[in-house]
């Protein structure tokens, strides 16, 4: 399940429909502690702006929420410039549902293959986090590699 923001308007209900038989959670309450659970954020063109501002508070340079905007198909070219940025990416009002599941995972990564969890320990090996009871580890990055390859190779003995 991936926990979403969605920004759209009226004009866009043929593309909430394909998003509802996507496995999408619509977070509606943008608050400041929101951001561990929020992954994804789905806007349209005309609504860029607003959906930055909205999400201002929540994302930092190091920590940004990927964005999906949503374009009509006249308005397709005139977004590309956008597309040189790694956490957002477009995609055609009239996209098969397909596309749009591979472009979000695409942004989003596979979140399950980059953690990894060893009883009450969980390591993301995006975000070089370890924590341990949902306390975040405080680890220089030698002890994070080190405690990763100990997890990782559990059944060797040293």
């Amino acid at each position: 399940m991936v926990n979403t923001y969605i920004n759209l308007n009226g004009r866009h209900s043929s593309f909430l429909e394909k998003l509802n038989k996507i496995d999408i959670n619509e977070v509606k309450d943008l608050q400041k502690g929101i951001f561990d659970i929020l992954q994804f954020a789905i806007t349209s063109d005309d609504l860029l702006e607003e959906t930055k501002k909205n999400l201002s508070d929540l994302e930092s340079s190091s920590r940004p929420i990927p964005k999906l905007i949503v374009v009509e198909s006249e308005n397709f070219q005139s977004i590309t410039n956008l597309i040189n940025d790694p956490y957002i990416d477009a995609i055609n009002i009239d996209a098969p549902e397909e596309e749009l599941r591979t472009r979000i995972y695409s942004l989003i990564g596979n979140v399950e293959g980059e953690k990894i969890n060893f009883n009450n320990l969980d390591i993301n090996l995006k975000t070089f986090e370890a924590s341990l009871d949902g306390e975040v580890l405080d680890l220089t990055f030698m002890e994070y590699q080190l405690l990763k390859f100990f997890v990782e190779n559990q059944n060797t003995v040293w």
